[in-house]
């Protein structure tokens, strides 16, 4: 993956950047006025999603449920072009878009929603939460645009798609590969969390999966004809614990044993380990995989045994900042009454959200392909404000940090006293944040940076995350 040509904007695109400051406000204070005006369609659809969890890539219901919400002729203002079962089986796009003067590509902003859930325990990571806001967020900016004065058009194309089996498998990568994100230029999601974040450094992840096969014998008759897989197991596990003390602070490896035998009267002949493996970059997990690879592989030559090693069909890259929509998103954040936990603490790993987001998420894979924040919203405070207390109804399901498992929790925490105030604000901070995300100058700041970048020949030995680095570094210098 690289970054993206920059598109070819023109008048017509960057008109609603050219907005004097009190028009561009009117956009956002109606954007707003959207959220207000669809709040209860947007709670019903959070907790119908909510209702019926479904595991990853068997989000039915929930792929049912947000076509039929875009496909309703109750949303006000034109119709979207729905395509269900898009690329993956439980998948969905839903288009709308200003028209753009012949010749010129639209701005093509796109919304997230997930929808699936955790085994047992439902949607206790709030899934049903990042699809109402996506969703909100999305007719929020259609709202703003059709709003838009014929004096000032804008060619913007609004994309929301449905990415299936956030939580195991990988759909947004499955949606890469099948080129969804082939056409978009910037893209926003929001997750639940503890803190009001503009991003999460989130890490690079790999999953592995280790099969020893050794021969059974009968434990107690003829041990010595054994081969025993468990000691293989036992051994590789101790071997990644004596490895610990060489590993990075930063560095994460967690693991079960998944089979371990029979019965403890036959050698095992087959056990299976499963890990993750986690790093601040796909540099260091690299590094990281070597060492865990061959800490299984001194295993089975130890005892005996083979071993089968077989990594995960999907990696997971680590996040790249973009500093602009940060920054963007937290000015609208403020003025909507949004407080930010400091960068010091999210970099430093001071933060509920750092030490428990390290996230396995094909959201951090897209940003090395599609201009990307990386956000996470508060909806239930440890501390909870005098005005209205913290009423999140059940106190379970949608909030990381919250007791898990609760039967009574709807499928929207953006009802009530507290919880509705932050979803709608979280809402109107993505659509304000688009709203405010392009400068007047922006193509040919990107276009200068893009041919600076090509003239470095020294690109053409770094690694994806090096290359990548430079070139948004360049765009955020010019």
């Amino acid at each position: 993956m690289r970054p993206q040509e920059p598109a070819q904007g023109g008048p017509a695109a960057m008109a609603a950047a050219a907005l004097p400051p009190l028009a561009l406000e009117k956009l956002k204070q109606r954007a707003c006025e959207s959220v207000e005006l669809n709040a209860a369609r947007l709670g019903a659809l959070s907790h119908d999603i909510w209702s019926r969890p479904e595991l990853a890539y068997e989000e039915h219901q929930a792929h049912d449920a947000m076509t039929r919400f875009f496909s309703s002729g109750e949303l006000p203002g034109a119709a979207w072009a729905v395509q269900p079962r898009y690329k993956l089986g439980t998948a969905f796009r839903a288009e709308w878009g200003t028209a753009a003067p012949q010749g010129l590509r639209p701005r093509r902003v796109a919304f997230l929603c997930e929808y699936d859930a955790l085994p047992g325990i439902g949607h206790a990571c709030g899934h049903n939460l990042i699809a109402e806001v996506g969703a909100a967020a999305a007719l929020g900016l259609k709202a703003a645009l059709e709003s838009l004065p014929q004096s000032h058009p804008a060619a913007v194309q609004v994309t929301v798609l449905g990415t299936p089996a956030e939580e195991e498998g990988g759909g947004k990568i499955d949606l890469i590969k099948a080129g969804a994100f082939d056409d978009l230029d910037v893209v926003f999601m929001a997750h639940p969390s503890q803190e009001n974040a503009a991003y999460l450094p989130d890490v690079a992840e790999h999953d592995v999966t280790v099969k020893y096969y050794g021969k059974a014998s009968h434990a107690a008759a003829y041990p010595w004809e054994g081969v025993n897989a468990l000691d293989a197991a036992v051994l590789a596990y101790n071997n990644l614990s004596v490895l610990r003390q060489q590993m990075k602070p930063t560095w994460r490896v967690h693991g079960i044993i998944k089979n371990g035998g029979v019965k403890p009267n036959i050698i095992p002949s087959y056990t299976e380990l499963e890990f993750y493996l986690r790093a601040p970059s796909v540099k260091d997990l690299s590094v990281l995989t070597e060492k865990v690879e061959n800490c299984f592989k001194a295993a089975a030559l130890a005892t005996g045994c083979k071993v089968e090693i077989k990594g995960g069909e999907q990696d997971y890259y680590n996040v790249l900042p973009n500093k602009s929509l940060e920054n963007v998103y937290k000015e609208n954040g403020k003025k909507l009454g949004i407080e930010f936990i400091s960068d010091d603490c999210v970099l430093n790993g001071l933060s509920e959200m750092k030490r428990s987001g390290m996230l396995m998420t094909g959201y951090k894979t897209i940003c090395w392909k599609v201009k990307i924040p990386q956000t996470v919203y508060v909806l239930c405070s440890p501390k909870p404000p005098a005005v209205g207390g913290c009423k999140c109804p059940g106190q379970a399901a949608a909030t990381l940090g919250s007791q898990l498992g609760g039967r009574e929790a709807p499928g929207s925490l953006l009802r009530g006293p507290r919880g509705g105030e932050l979803g709608r604000r979280m809402k109107k901070r993505l659509e304000t944040t688009v709203l405010d995300s392009w400068p007047k100058d922006l193509d040919k700041r990107i276009t200068k940076a893009w041919k600076l970048f090509l003239r470095f020949s020294c690109f053409l030995h770094m690694g994806i995350s090096q290359a990548a680095g430079l070139f948004f570094t360049l765009c955020e210098e010019i």
